[in-house]
C-alpha cells in the first residue's frame, strides 16, 4: 500500500502542495469599476427601519445598525442588527458583481426566515441606485416569493433602502414592505 494512504500527515502535506501550486498558477481576479461601487457602502451605518408587515395595519419602526466591509475588493459583506418589538433581528448579506453575466449578485439570510434569498440586479450611475430582484421563500406562507429591492445613495453619508413585495398573481404590481434610512457613523463613532 502507498505510504500516502497510511499517513494523514503525508496526505495533508500533498494536498497543501497541490493547493499552493494551483493558487500560484492563477493570477488574482482583479476588481472592476463595478466592484468599486460596492465600496461606497463600507462602514458603520445607523438605520431607522419602517416595516409594513400587514397591509392596512400601522407600520413597525425599529432602530438598528448595519456594518459593512469588503472581502478582498470584490464582495461587500453586510451585517444588520435591530430589535423588532422585543425580538432581536439579525441579517447577513453579501453582494458582488458577476463579470460574466454583467449583473450584481448577492444573497441574504436572517434569523426570521429559514430560507436563503438570492439577488440579481443592476446599478444606475445617474440616479446612484441599485435595483435588485430577490427570489426566495416567504417565511409565512412557505411559497416562492419575489421582491424588488432599491438602494439609493443620497450622498456619501446618507442612503435609503426600500423593499417591495410582488402582489400575488400580479407580476407588475408591488407593495412597499420596508424602508430603511441610513446615516453613516463618523470615524469617531459619534
Amino acid at each position: 500500500m502507498n505510504s500516502i494512504n497510511k499517513s494523514p500527515t503525508s496526505l495533508a502535506a500533498l494536498l497543501t502542495l497541490v493547493f499552493a501550486s494551483l493558487v500560484s498558477a492563477q493570477p488574482p481576479n482583479p476588481a472592476s469599476p463595478e466592484h468599486a461601487v460596492l465600496k461606497k457602502d463600507v462602514g458603520v451605518w445607523d438605520a431607522e427601519s419602517t416595516f409594513w408587515m400587514v397591509p392596512g395595519q400601522p407600520p413597525m419602526v425599529a432602530k438598528g445598525v448595519e456594518t459593512n466591509s469588503m472581502l478582498g475588493d470584490i464582495w461587500l459583506v453586510s451585517e444588520f442588527k435591530c430589535k423588532l418589538g422585543d425580538a432581536p433581528f439579525q441579517g447577513h448579506g453579501q453582494t458582488g458583481y458577476d463579470p460574466i453575466n454583467k449583473r450584481y449578485v448577492g444573497t441574504w439570510i436572517d434569523n426570521v426566515n429559514p430560507h436563503l434569498a438570492t439577488l440579481s440586479g443592476s446599478y444606475d450611475e445617474e440616479s446612484k441606485s441599485f435595483t435588485f430582484m430577490s427570489k426566495g421563500i416567504d417565511a409565512m406562507t412557505g411559497k416562492p416569493s419575489v421582491s424588488k429591492l432599491v438602494s439609493k445613495h443620497l450622498d456619501d453619508d446618507h442612503r435609503n433602502f426600500t423593499t417591495y413585495d410582488q402582489v400575488p398573481g400580479k407580476e407588475d404590481q408591488w407593495r412597499k414592505t420596508m424602508e430603511i434610512k441610513y446615516i453613516r457613523r463618523s470615524e469617531t463613532g459619534q
